[in-house]
């Protein structure tokens, strides 16, 4: 079990609302981040509910461009195939699980798809032995990312939501001095302009003083039945 700082109070009942919704609050707090700019946060974060659960967070990590492309994102921990995407909170399964077909190309990286035909992309960067940063964003709406911590477990993978108050304060005002990261909406969101700033964060969640709280989705092969 990880110790460390957790999420704080208010935040936590925002935690235990993980479910199946047309709304997340990271919207209208992303709304209010780039003081009017026309990025579109809300839709990547509700395509990304289709591919498993919306996260009712007070703060994430995010940037306005993509940190990761096809020469610094080509990590693949996850392989090709029918999978369930099932939402969980502190290890424990916490909601419906979805069906989904994740494919992969070189030039796009992966490609998440639910029976809908709705897609998240993803793009991986390894951090440690078995730790990657994701990089994810709705299929179409290419103008703003979310990030999480993933983490193979044998043929599972895990990804963890980067949230922005569950980080140090140390390294937070670390990285807005040296211009690579800025946080809005009272510190809900955390907005990194640079890769390395990314990579810090992600970091965060590996070791003895990783956030106790996690919360993301867990991603498991479908067994085929033999006739």
């Amino acid at each position: 079990m990880h110790g460390g700082s957790d999420f704080p109070p208010h935040a936590e009942e925002d935690l235990m609302r993980v479910q199946f919704s047309l709304y997340s609050k990271c919207e209208p707090v992303l709304a209010r981040s780039w003081r009017g700019k026309a990025l579109n946060f809300g839709k990547p974060i509700f395509r990304m509910t289709t591919v498993g659960a919306v996260f009712f967070l007070t703060g994430c990590l995010v940037s306005e461009i993509a940190l990761l492309d096809a020469s610094n994102g080509r990590a693949t921990p996850l392989r090709t195939g029918e999978y369930q995407s099932c939402p969980y909170k502190d290890g424990e399964m916490d909601g419906e699980c979805t069906a989904v077909r994740v494919t992969y190309e070189k030039s796009s990286g992966y490609r998440i798809v639910d029976d809908n035909g709705e897609a998240l992309l993803v793009r991986f960067r390894k951090v440690a032995r078995r730790a990657y940063l994701a990089q994810t964003v709705g299929e179409g709406d290419e103008d703003g990312y979310m990030y999480f911590m993933a983490e193979p477990d044998h043929d599972n993978l895990h990804m963890t939501m980067i949230v922005c108050e569950a980080l140090p304060e140390a390294l937070k005002t670390k990285l807005v001095a040296d211009g690579q990261m800025e946080i809005e909406s009272g510190g809900e969101v955390c907005s990194v302009k640079t890769l390395d700033a990314a990579l810090a964060a992600a970091k965060i969640y590996l070791g003895d003083d990783a956030p106790s709280n996690r919360i993301g989705l867990e991603f498991s092969p479908v067994t085929q039945t033999p006739e």
